[in-house]
């Protein structure tokens, strides 16, 4: 046999690594020699199994001499490997243990070298290791991190403020100990290190190249080499020129070419009074949901004549998809004319459009029916196919009805901590329900449209448009539809790629009743199983509430990344355009396996290409890929189809097949293309991943579904080997089972081999999603495979390739938006992609298991094994529905509601704390927001603006009025610096402001024309965050300027008198006289003597006071240019500077401040506006700095605890905690911020 020699040259090879390695004869780190002996012991172990069987199968003794030696010696060699392996822990600690025994005199040297040679304070930078405390303790000096494990236990109090810091600091440790020169030296700037020490304990940790990046510095001058003894080196780096890099730069991204405004002012649209319209169906909810039901089933059969053409094998002809195809053509024959400007977007539109949905289906059905199928198949009769359409009928009400009563139970659309981006997404769907336009006006930037991929929303606005009910109650039953139409296609998907209805239930259970593995385990923000048993102690009456936000924790497993996962995303009821694509998906996948299996059709094709269009309009993440989905299929069934023994032909095939694909893709974005007319992406191209996610990460989030991904190669490679010759076919049934062994090797050993450090972080995970998607490829594409693989079974096989493509490409790659240069650069990319990766995965998974079966149906043992493995990793992911369900139903606002499907009830009860204007803690009182909300959807028609709030809507809730009710408003904050040119969204933020603080009414008056106002909304927020002066001059101004509509006990709504604005100095003014001569006094000051920087400072303090901020600024930069040592002048300006929306310049001017001066109360000046600005990371860094320089300062306390509960990223909620106790602990009794730090350490608690 051909493999006995390899299998022997395999295990003499293994055999001769493990002697020389407990001999000592091999140089080189023990965590090399464990990969090296890792892949020659798989692979030993791999080859060796075959010939075991093949040995016990033919019993003929001279097979048994031929295989005794190479199995003897595969023995051997996996014996004499065992203390190789062990060999990884002891080797690590003996030379610790021997560090510290040997090397310590010569660090007490070093130390006492610098502790002569410096009479400031540098800091000295050494490996993280407890030996290495004797240069700090002989030095005096501080080092930028010695014992990190120390370092978080010493601060327990505030252990998670601190641990992304302590991260930093070890990634930056890194980048100087390695190999790249330009990281070296941006480290070097950014800690303002003084010295590097580089000696045998750096060359132990770091490797024997450890300090090369500093040898070519020095060559290079820019840095010296200070001190050399006993093996150690010092390098001493000269005080940079320029300013400290407190705070990173932000990357530049791709503003919009267009300024994303409507032709005319939003106000003057037409009115289009449909808002709502069916009173009745609000009124009666059963009957609103059956009116809504009545139209996805019309829906349904409008498409099924187009449906049971495509998918007519399909044992159902397509009925599981009909609903979301009808959807589809329903909508795009709605928004084109529309969009087009040929009439309104109203009642009368979607009328248009169904009629030509039916016509549509009418001309299919009349062909279907009249017509003799070539291939014997009668036309669409629906009795035959009965009893199928009622099974996939039931399984979409029964979807939608277990959808509705989990939205029933919790139906709310914000909430201060979990209610996600709902009023984001809320405001949108409001706003196209009210517009007459498409795009449809922006209701949190006023006269703007939405910059933003829309369609998806615009597609569930439909129906809530057609029966008229609520759009309170419309964004449940969305929510429920489309988890409805996500469990039937993919239900429907598994019944035909398999033909066997278990394994279509066994594909929705993975797509939508699986959680992460994270859901038993305790990592980043997941609790574990912990917190469920114990809650099951206290009985099933109450378990929700016992845990909690128990919920959220297993989709948090990646640091700095969201994991969401189809049941996560669901349960959480954000209407994210990611969640409305991935019924889509589906349909995307359903294409791509008619196109694999029958004759191109041109309604197949022409149904792909809507598919892709939509996608790119409605989640434009999802068209790559499923464009690759597409279009792989068409090339896979050319290449397949084709006579490998006729190359030109084939190659001709596979050709035209690929120019299909690219025109398919072409003509799904024509169809949209008055889409990209008006849209332009925020983004700045692609990133490479600097820190890659580590192998038991990846596991904890895919695990199940990548078992089932590499069985699936490992069961086509088994196949394809019994065709081959002899040898070959032993050499790749062993490498089939080499390979899972060898990815469970490396998932249980990533932690040992990420301890490299001259390693790009995440390596092994790219390794091997890298050599899986070359195989998958590999196989795919092999000419065997098309002629020993079924349609179904390829097309399995291609979701799987497609799915580990996609996630090898989010290990190298990223997508830069606004978030780029930080820790969470990666989060929209992980994010979108990664429920791509589900979606793959979890469909061609349950497609491959009769082809899984059916390899292994002669070995009953590995069977066994096989389905043991899978249930064991099934079974954790089961946890999450049981324990998540009630726990997201236990985080509604009031509990107390009984179940309803409107998202709006909880506001009638709801009451929460926000930071006031002046620092102290308000409660805000939703009630009153409650009823006047109901006043404007009952009474305001149109698009009239409304001046309101401006804060943002995660904690403050500021934008609730123009959310709720689509009214436009001058500026909801948050996103729209995101999907817009920023300045004009820091100019709309300070007239908002200015607007609601000013004392002047004149200034009021003339903001309110600026804006075209029609309304002004006083209520609790405004109350809250506004000076009370601003708030009380609306009243001064009732009778003139403004007129009261609408008032309760919490809420005045003033209407502007367009006429009186024209005539605003007739309205009566208070005199400032007083401020007005200060004022004059003060510039004559500064014009006499403009070294006068007390009098600058005062007089820019004044004019900020009096909402002058331009002059402020223009005078405060003159002073600082003056007095660059005047630390007051430069916090002032910056303070004025962030007020105009200068975020750039203010921290330039509170970071000179800092430069000047560098204590812990001015770095905390520094931190406290870059928290303001949503500076998470450089903010962090700032504030820790800020505690390091001098510990007696506990304002950065409160500011890290502030900068936690903004950001809410993974484990922010306990860091939070733990940064407002730590204030609390050390700040006086009487410290400003006391009351609001307790108000949120108790928020936080909830």
């Amino acid at each position: 046999m051909g493999l006995v020699p390899a299998t022997a040259a395999l295990a003499l090879a293994l055999l001769l690594v493990a002697a020389l390695a407990l001999m000592g004869r091999i140089p080189g780190d023990a965590h090399q020699l464990f990969a090296v002996a890792t892949i020659l012991l798989v692979c030993a172990a791999g080859w060796s199994f075959p010939l075991l069987q093949a040995a016990a199968q033919r019993k003929r003794p001279r097979f048994w001499t031929r295989s005794a030696l190479p199995l003897g010696l595969a023995a051997i060699a996996v014996g004499c490997s065992a203390p190789t392996y062990a060999n990884v822990i002891g080797d690590a600690r003996t030379r610790a243990a021997q560090l510290e025994a040997d090397r310590l005199p010569t660090l007490i040297d070093a130390g006492r070298w610098l502790a002569a040679n410096n009479s400031g304070s540098p800091v000295v930078v050494t490996a993280p290791l407890r030996v290495l405390s004797a240069v700090t303790s002989e030095s005096g000096l501080p080092t930028l991190l010695a014992q990190p494990d120390d370092e978080r236990r010493l601060r327990d109090v505030v252990q998670r403020a601190v641990n992304g810091v302590i991260d930093g600091r070890l990634r930056a440790i890194d980048s100087l100990y390695g190999g790249n020169v330009a990281a070296a030296q941006e480290m070097l700037q950014t800690y303002q290190v003084g010295y590097v020490l580089v000696g045998p304990a750096e060359r132990a940790a770091f490797g024997d190249t450890a300090g090369g990046a500093l040898e070519v510095l020095a060559q290079r001058g820019i840095i010296n080499l200070a001190y050399t003894g006993n093996g150690i080196q010092i390098y001493e780096a000269s005080p940079p020129a320029g300013t400290p890099q407190y705070v990173a730069q932000t990357p530049r991204l791709a503003p919009p070419t267009k300024r994303a405004l409507l032709e005319q002012p939003v106000d003057e649209l037409p009115v289009v009074d449909e808002y709502g319209w069916n009173h009745v169906a609000t009124r009666y909810p059963a009957l609103g949901v059956g009116l809504w039901l009545l139209v996805i089933e019309v829906l349904g059969l409008l498409a099924f004549p187009l449906t049971s053409r495509i998918f007519r094998r399909w044992q159902d002809h397509g009925w599981s998809l009909s609903k979301l195809v009808g959807l589809l053509i329903w909508g795009y024959a709605v928004w084109l004319p529309v969009n087009l400007g040929w009439w309104l977007f109203n009642w009368w539109s979607l009328a248009f459009g169904g009629m030509l949905l039916a016509l549509l289906g009418g001309a299919l059905l009349r062909r279907n029916t009249g017509a003799t199928a070539a291939d014997g198949a009668q036309g669409v009769t629906l009795f035959p196919l009965l009893r199928q359409l009622l099974g996939s009928e039931l399984v979409f009400l029964l979807a939608f009805g277990a959808w509705t009563l989990v939205r029933a139970a919790n139906p709310d659309v914000w909430h201060p901590y979990y209610g996600g981006e709902k009023p984001f997404e809320f405001g949108f769907l409001n706003a196209l329900l009210r517009s007459p336009v498409l795009p449809p006006y922006d209701p949190f930037f006023s006269d703007g449209i939405v910059n933003y991929y829309y369609y998806g929303l615009f597609l569930v606005a439909l129906p809530i448009k057609a029966v008229g009910i609520d759009p309170a109650i419309g964004f449940n039953l969305a929510l429920a539809t489309l988890f409805a139409l996500t469990a039937s296609a993919t239900f429907a998907l598994g019944r035909e790629l398999t033909g066997r209805k278990r394994y279509g239930v066994l594909a929705t259970l993975l797509m939508l009743g699986l959680g992460t593995l994270a859901s038993v385990v305790r990592v980043t923000e997941s609790q574990g199983l912990e917190p469920v048993v114990a809650a099951l102690r206290g009985g099933l009456a109450g378990f929700g509430g016992r845990l909690g936000a128990w919920f959220w924790g297993p989709s948090r497993v990646i640091p700095h990344t969201i994991n969401e996962f189809p049941l996560f995303g669901f349960l959480f009821g954000d209407l994210h355009p990611h969640l409305i694509a991935l019924p889509i998906t589906l349909l995307a996948i359903a294409c791509s396996g008619e196109l694999v299996r029958r004759q191109i059709s041109r309604a197949n094709v022409a149904l792909g290409a809507l598919v892709l269009g939509t996608l790119a309009v409605a989640n434009s993440w999802d068209a790559p890929t499923y464009g690759l989905v597409l279009g792989g299929a068409l090339v896979g069934r050319a290449w397949r189809s084709s006579d490998r023994a006729r190359i030109g032909a084939t190659l001709l095939r596979v050709a035209q097949a690929g120019l299909l694909a690219v025109v398919m893709l072409a003509a799904g974005l024509a169809l949209f293309t008055p889409f990209f007319l008006h849209y332009r992406a925020m983004v700045g191209g692609i990133g490479l991943v600097r820190h890659g996610d580590t192998l038991r990460q990846y596991l904890l989030v895919y695990g199940p579904l990548l078992f089932l991904a590499v069985t699936l190669l490992v069961s086509v490679a088994w196949k394809l080997a019994r065709g081959a010759e002899a040898g070959w076919r032993m050499a790749v049934r062993g490498g089939a089972v080499a390979l899972p062994l060898l990815v469970v090797v490396l998932l249980l050993s990533g932690g040992t081999l990420q301890q490299q450090p001259d390693l790009p972080s995440g390596w092994p995970l790219r390794i091997v999603l890298g050599l899986l998607s070359l195989l998958g490829l590999a196989l795919a594409f092999h000419p065997t495979t098309t002629r020993r693989l079924r349609d179904r079974e390829w097309l399995a096989l291609w979701l799987v390739t497609v799915g580990l493509l996609v996630g090898v490409g989010m290990q190298l790659v990223f997508v830069r938006d606004h978030l780029a240069g930080g820790d969470w650069e990666r989060m929209n990319t992980v994010f979108k992609f990664g429920i791509q990766l589900w979606a793959l995965w979890a469909i061609g998974g349950a497609a491959a298991m009769p082809f899984i079966f059916s390899q292994m149906r002669r070995h009953e043992i590995a069977t066994g094994i096989w389905l043991g493995l899978l249930i064991m990793l099934v079974l954790p992911g089961l946890v999450y529905p049981v324990a998540a369900i009630p726990s997201r139903l236990s985080t509604r606002f009031d509990q107390t509601v009984p179940l309803t499907l409107d998202g709006l009830a909880f506001m009638s009860n709801a009451r929460y704390t926000i930071e006031g204007r002046d620092g102290v803690a308000k409660q805000i009182d939703l009630g009153p927001d409650a009823e006047a909300i109901a006043w404007l959807k009952q009474h305001v028609a149109g698009t009239p603006i409304m001046a309101t709030s401006e804060a943002e809507f995660y904690r403050t809730y500021g934008v609730r009025v123009a959310a709720n009710t689509g009214l436009p408003t001058i500026l909801g904050r948050l996103h729209e610096d995101e999907q817009r040119e920023p300045r004009s969204v820091y100019e709309r933020e300070r007239d908002v402001q200015e607007l609601f603080n000013t004392a002047d009414q004149a200034t009021a008056a003339g903001l309110l024309a600026k804006y075209h106002v029609t309304y002004v909304y006083i209520g609790p927020v405004e109350r809250a965050v506004y000076d009370p002066a601003g708030i009380a001059k609306f009243d001064a101004m009732h009778g003139t300027v403004l007129d009261l509509v609408y008032e309760n006990g919490g809420v005045r709504i003033y209407r502007v008198n367009g006429a009186a604005l024209a005539d605003v100095a007739v309205v009566e003014q208070v005199p400032v006289v007083v401020e007005d001569q200060l004022v004059t006094a003060l510039q004559a000051r500064v014009a006499g003597n403009p070294q006068d920087s007390a009098a600058a400072f005062g007089l820019g303090q004044r004019l900020s006071e009096l909402n002058r901020a331009e002059e402020a600024a223009t005078v405060l930069e003159t002073a600082a240019a003056a007095h660059p040592e005047d630390v007051p002048l430069h916090h002032l300006l910056g303070d004025v500077l962030a007020q105009l929306g200068r975020a750039d310049e203010a921290i330039a001017a509170w970071q000179h401040a800092a430069d000047v001066a560098p204590t812990g109360s001015n770095l905390n000046k520094l931190g406290a506006g870059l928290v303001r600005l949503g500076r998470w990371d450089e903010a962090e860094l700032t504030l820790q700095q800020a505690l390091a320089t001098d510990p007696a300062v506990v304002e950065p306390y409160f500011y890290l605890g502030e900068l936690y509960r903004s950001r809410d990223g993974a484990g922010d909620r306990e860091r939070a905690r733990d940064a407002y106790q730590r204030y609390l602990d050390a700040a006086p009794l009487d410290a400003p911020w006391r009351s609001l730090a307790e108000t949120n350490i108790s928020q936080l608690g909830q």
